[in-house]
């Protein structure tokens, strides 16, 4: 629920309210057919009852669980793009039929090069069907590097990206709440890294407006969000763990128990043990204590992370088109009634002109 800080009402957003305002009739139930969100001319052209086995190929079986299956396939008619399709039994969705609608609405309304892209979804009796780009790289997780952690400039450039990603998508007043390794993906091994798996995210929708769902992974959760009042900086807070887990191998809060989590997080009871930052420089440090800072007012913002002396020298990839520009660009182009050939044309350009940078 979206709510105002101090007036305490239900925060209805304006822009978005056609994307979710049908979200509790979505999914009627696992025996009934979907209806509302087809309704909505944002999702009408990507939301459709064929057969996907008419459409698509499957070939590699990615990854499966009590939900479905994650497959690779491609289109029957076209073999040259690989995609992802994420099978959700409807079945495993009784109750949480709302979280996934507004992970369909979010990513709908995101276009972005570091968040995952959805182009189709397919309904039957049986499933939902997400087909999203295929990401080969595999997660963030430090495990996976021989050292067991990133070099600054490698941890950099994720993080950065990953900032640039939230800097987009808290200018569309989106909150993503599950920030972690799992859901930060590689498009290929060491290259662009992808925000994905928007099912805990919410829009938020101006300033004031305060979530109030305890939602997320607990290691990366901020105190607020434990604490059950809190807004979009949640983020920044889950950037900081993130940065600290890249860069030393190691999570800033460790506990036995759940109980014990939620009570170092709280009293922000953390160090940088020297064993496990040898090397690592001063700059490193303070751009984590900059985010990782129970007081929400003082913690960095995007901007000013994006900013920091730390990120500047040792980011890889460098940008120069602001994140907001890149929101309003889209938004702009998403307002148009009727979009002419020529507007089309700029948008598939301006977003090969990211996909090259």
């Amino acid at each position: 629920m979206d709510v105002d800080a101090k007036s305490g009402e239900t925060a209805e957003p304006a822009t978005q309210a056609r994307l979710v305002k049908q979200s509790s009739s979505f999914f009627l139930s696992p025996q009934k057919k979907l209806k509302s969100m087809i309704e909505d001319d944002l999702v009408l052209d990507r939301i459709s009852r064929e057969d996907i086995r008419l459409i698509y190929t499957f070939t590699k079986k990615l990854g499966a669980g009590s939900f479905g299956s994650v497959r690779a396939a491609f289109k029957t008619a076209n073999q040259d793009k690989k995609f992802a399709v994420k099978s959700i039994l409807r079945d495993s969705i009784v109750g949480e039929e709302d979280e996934l609608t507004q992970e369909l609405s979010i990513l709908f309304s995101a276009d972005h090069p570091n968040i995952v892209r959805l182009y189709e979804v397919y309904l039957d009796h049986k499933y939902v069907h997400l087909v999203t780009e295929l990401l080969v790289g595999g997660d963030i997780s430090p495990e996976r590097q021989p050292s067991g952690r990133f070099t600054e400039s490698e941890a950099a450039d994720i993080i950065g990206q990953s900032l640039h990603a939230l800097t987009y998508l808290h200018s569309l007043n989106i909150v993503h709440r599950d920030l972690k390794p799992e859901n930060i993906l590689f498009a290929q091994r060491g290259k662009t890294v992808k925000l994905i798996d928007f099912g805990q995210g919410r829009f938020c929708i101006k300033k004031g407006c305060a979530l109030l769902e305890t939602k997320g992974t607990p290691l990366y959760m901020s105190p607020e969000s434990i604490k059950g009042k809190y807004d979009y900086r949640c983020d920044l807070w889950s950037i900081g763990v993130l940065s600290f887990f890249l860069l030393s191998g190691k999570l800033p809060f460790k506990a036995s128990s759940q109980e014990e989590l939620e009570s170092l997080i709280l009293s922000c009871d953390w160090q940088f043990e020297e064993a496990d930052w040898v090397g690592i420089s001063k700059d490193a440090m303070k751009f984590i204590q900059g985010l990782i800072e129970p007081n929400v007012e003082l913690r960095m913002t995007c901007e000013q992370a994006l900013d920091h002396r730390w990120l500047k020298q040792n980011q890889i990839n460098q940008w120069t088109v602001t994140d907001t520009e890149i929101a309003e660009i889209f938004l702009r182009l998403k307002s148009a009634k009727k979009k002419s050939e020529f507007q089309l044309a700029m948008r598939n350009l301006f977003l090969l002109s990211l996909d090259e940078s």
